[in-house]
């Protein structure tokens, strides 16, 4: 399934704007531009909000599929692995605290986006991660 058939399929909409900074991260490069979303389905009533981050090189305002592309990639494994086997997979070190903020921000992004998408169908998250990434 491509993202556009998954974003017809469950009438997935977002409305984004500019911000002048992440207050959840702050180590971004110069000229880093920062997004705040919010993704709706169909008609039900919880939404998404989440942040967007691009670098310097990147213009424009980022579309639906660049961010669910980006969701997808944060949220694909780690409902399926232990902090160990996640950082083993992903290059981190086990004994970063870092690392460890990285984890649990996925699966916290991983939860709550199961909450939105589960209110159409409960496997729509696992039609997300099949979508073939950007």
């Amino acid at each position: 399934m491509s993202y556009t058939e998954f974003i017809k399929k469950y009438d997935i909409k977002m409305s984004i704007k500019e911000i002048p900074f992440r207050n959840d991260i702050d180590d971004f490069g110069v000229g880093a531009r920062h997004w705040a979303f919010i993704i709706k389905v169909g008609t039900y009533p919880i939404k998404y909000t989440g942040f967007y981050s691009t670098g310097s090189a990147i213009k424009g305002i980022p579309t639906l599929i660049s961010v669910l592309d980006s969701l997808s990639l944060d949220t694909r494994d780690v409902n399926n692995q232990s902090f160990l086997e996640w950082v083993d997979n992903f290059g981190y070190d086990s004994d970063s605290i870092k690392a460890l903020k990285i984890y649990n921000a996925c699966l916290d992004e991983y939860r709550d986006l199961c909450k939105v998408l589960n209110q159409a169908d409960r496997k729509a998250i696992d039609q997300l991660h099949s979508c073939e990434s950007l």
